[in-house]
């Protein structure tokens, strides 16, 4: 992927922070209107999602309106129309306007494809920080490199790479003092927009004052898992999604393309650190909803 210090320009219309599902879909929409735009994310590419992977019919419609609609079936999602909700041994089966579920992983990186071939240009592996204005802040330590009064500045940082490597070794020596002025030193661009949509908490905006998310009390921690499908794992039906709910929380279980099955819990946090780990927290969900867990959760990279 392209760095931070070879974009093809400095000036953006929109620089958009986070390419998940809504920021790269930001990027499509922006760049085919005609609009400079820029999109980056601290991640590198393609990249698992702890999240959901469903998309529900108003979110098809979206990609319909967008000219996308066909070409999601190049994906493979599978089709869900139905809903099992399981709780202490008892259950509750519905149906359910038609959605599709594919990975995030692969869709993704999809949504973004599409939004580079718009003209939208994108950077993984950067952390990006939104520096304040005067008028947000009068500790405001912007200079003047911005040509334009309105326009806001983005500094972007390597995430997991040394900082050092956007510069010029020559300048800098690993003896000198100028080396670690030079690793936490920041590639600056500029944006008529500012588009935030890089998750909880919101990071790029630390420097903002207005701008605090905080967690609520009695959040609950995400985690996720993609692994395969087993033969044994008949009992989760496909199309449907499985809903396996306890005390303490509750996970998502839905068949994907390429016959993975796609996992998506939240936790009490309480109970997570009681717990041996996350995969035992995931277990007790199983165990508690009177179910038994897919046979291939134990070995699972669970995120």
């Amino acid at each position: 992927m392209p760095r931070a210090e070879s974009v093809d320009e400095k000036h953006f219309d929109v620089v958009i922070v986070g390419a998940g599902v809504a920021g790269s879909m930001a990027g499509l929409l922006c760049s085919t209107a005609g609009l400079r735009c820029l999109l980056v994310d601290r991640q590198r590419f393609p990249r698992h999602k702890v999240c959901g992977c469903c998309l529900n019919d108003r979110a098809v419609q979206m990609l319909r309106r967008a000219g996308l609609e066909s070409r999601l079936q190049q994906l493979h999602p599978v089709t869900t129309s139905s809903l099992a909700i399981r709780y202490r041994g008892q259950r509750l089966d519905l149906s359910m306007p038609q959605s599709v579920a594919v990975s995030r992983r692969v869709f993704d990186q999809w949504l973004i494809d599409k939004s580079v071939a718009a003209g939208c240009q994108f950077i993984d592996e950067v952390t990006a920080s939104v520096a304040p204005l005067p008028s947000d802040d009068s500790r405001s330590t912007v200079g003047p490199e911005s040509a334009l009064a309105n326009e806001r500045v983005v500094e972007l940082r390597p995430s997991s790479s040394p900082a050092i490597e956007m510069y010029d070794k020559s300048e800098t020596h690993p003896n000198n003092a100028s080396t670690a002025a030079a690793s936490t030193a920041a590639s600056r661009v500029f944006s008529k927009v500012v588009i935030v949509c890089d998750g909880l908490g919101h990071p790029s905006l630390h420097r903002l004052h207005d701008f605090k998310a905080a967690a609520k009390n009695g959040s609950r921690i995400g985690l996720g898992a993609v692994f395969p499908r087993m033969p044994d794992d008949d009992w989760i039906r496909s199309g449907e999604i499985l809903m396996a709910v306890a005390a303490h929380g509750y996970a998502g279980v839905v068949e994907i393309e390429n016959s993975q099955l796609n996992l998506a819990a939240a936790i009490d946090p309480e109970y997570l650190q009681k717990s041996k780990s996350p995969l035992a927290s995931l277990q007790a969900i199983f165990q508690s909803a009177g179910i038994p867990e897919p046979r291939q959760l134990a070995g699972a990279t669970i995120k």
